[in-house]
């Protein structure tokens, strides 16, 4: 996919946004523009980076919260301005983070196609690679499939940045 096509302007699903969580970094600030396009009612849950470390005890408590609200979509939200985004990207120095090795892993696989390519489109393309990558994840391992509820839920993933634009992967 090009780079040109990475994002669809101003698009929004059809949610029921009383049972949508989205998982995002408490450091990119972006609850105000996901409830503008979203509504009022989403629910949040903050993770450095927006990563989530699914071998952790952090899936199975967001699991038990899911069930709970009875949540229908999560969507994992990478913002381009995130500064893990650009410290991976600059090769900085890390703090330990998960998230960071996340992001280091990735750009290491992507610097062949960072060649020729703005920051900018850099760090569309590292949050993009991140957020499909997660989503595998947590589609191959089921990890929110509930086999007692009737409850499907469904995985999504966006990326946004503070120009208002964001893509909704599926």
């Amino acid at each position: 996919m090009s780079i040109s096509n990475l994002y669809k302007l101003n698009k929004t699903e059809d949610t029921e946004s009383h049972n949508a969580l989205f998982i995002i970094c408490p450091f990119c600030q972006i609850e105000y523009f996901l409830r503008a396009k979203f509504g009022e009612d989403i629910l949040f849950v903050t993770v450095p980076g927006g990563v989530l470390n699914v071998h952790t005890q952090e899936i199975l408590g967001m699991r038990e919260f899911i069930k709970r609200e009875q949540i229908t979509d999560v969507y994992l939200v990478n913002n381009i301005s995130c500064n893990f985004i650009e410290e991976a990207i600059a090769g900085d120095k890390e703090f330990g983070l998960h998230c960071e090795k996340q992001f280091r892993e990735l750009s290491k696989k992507l610097s062949g196609d960072f060649e020729n390519l703005s920051l900018k489109e850099k760090k569309k393309l590292l949050a993009k690679s991140n957020v499909l990558t997660q989503l595998e994840c947590l589609k191959s391992r089921s990890l929110f499939k509930d086999e007692t509820s009737q409850i499907n839920i469904n995985v999504h993933g966006i990326i946004t940045d503070k120009n208002n634009e964001f893509q909704i992967i599926n």
